[in-house]
């Protein structure tokens, strides 16, 4: 397994491992999702559509998986409330970042993830060790853990979780807002750009959807499955659509770009034609 696969399947585990779980007919396990980018992002990943019914709540999105031990077994499930992590960096690297997408909040006291139960937290805690972002102490009867302002940068970064920055990006400029001299330009950059591709992604999406039916056009099976992606998940990152693909951030953004120059070059010959 390489390594996009190993973080992909890990980070599947740690949010389905955080997020409300019910047990349902017939051996069915069904998870709540309060964000929807989310859980289509888990169902894109997961890949099973018989298997993976999504139902919509009040402002809940419940994704419904029928022969969970079956379906998401190379995810590491073991049990409704049970999940086997890799010791490898890469799985809890993952799995982390699945946690934080999932649970993390962020306040004047830092960024608070978990939340569940104490086995997750200590779980949690005991990942970020692994990595050497330690959390600080933590006392056995908290269920959730507080990352200290001064360390959320690093283990964001640490973590590579731009969609988690979101967040802290706007919490960052409401504090720099309210003291204008504060300067804390190197350290915010890297989230500003992470909300800036975010832009980019819906813009783009956008675009895709302006165009009509994708078959009117004849392109490469690839080029067109990497632009219906874009259109139709406009809230995923672009480093999230490559890992549905399972190619990297690089190879995914180099098919949109050839299937934009396929688009034009037959929109211009069209309008020839025409002319």
């Amino acid at each position: 397994m390489d390594q996009r696969a190993a973080q992909r399947r890990a980070r599947v585990a740690g949010v389905m491992g955080c997020v409300d779980t019910v047990n349902g007919s017939g051996g069915a396990v069904t998870y709540g999702f309060v964000d929807r980018r989310l859980a289509e992002w888990c169902r894109a990943v997961i890949a099973a559509p018989r298997a993976v019914r999504t139902d919509v709540h009040g402002d809940r999105i419940w994704l419904t998986v029928h022969r969970p031990r079956e379906v998401l077994a190379r995810f590491g499930y073991v049990a409704p409330h049970r999940w086997g992590i890799g010791l490898d960096s890469d799985s809890t690297k993952g799995f982390l970042q699945g946690v934080l997408a999932a649970t993390a909040s962020f306040s004047g006291a830092g960024m608070t993830v978990g939340g569940r139960d104490h086995g997750l937290a200590r779980v949690i805690t005991g990942k970020l060790g692994d990595l050497g972002l330690a959390a600080g102490p933590m006392r056995s009867t908290q269920a959730a853990i507080t990352i200290p302002p001064g360390q959320v940068q690093p283990v964001l970064a640490r973590l590579h979780a731009p969609q988690t920055g979101y967040a802290y990006l706007g919490l960052r400029t409401e504090q720099h807002e309210q003291s204008p001299h504060t300067t804390d330009e190197p350290r915010q950059q890297s989230l500003v750009n992470a909300c800036r591709s975010q832009r980019a992604a819906a813009a783009e999406a956008q675009r895709i959807r302006a165009l009509g039916d994708l078959n009117a056009y004849e392109l490469k099976s690839r080029w067109r499955q990497a632009a219906e992606l874009r259109r139709d998940r406009a809230g995923l990152s672009y480093q999230d659509l490559a890992e549905v693909l399972g190619v990297s951030k690089s190879t995914y953004t180099g098919l949109l770009r050839r299937f934009w120059s396929a688009v034009e070059t037959q929109r211009r010959r069209s309008g020839n034609r025409t002319a």
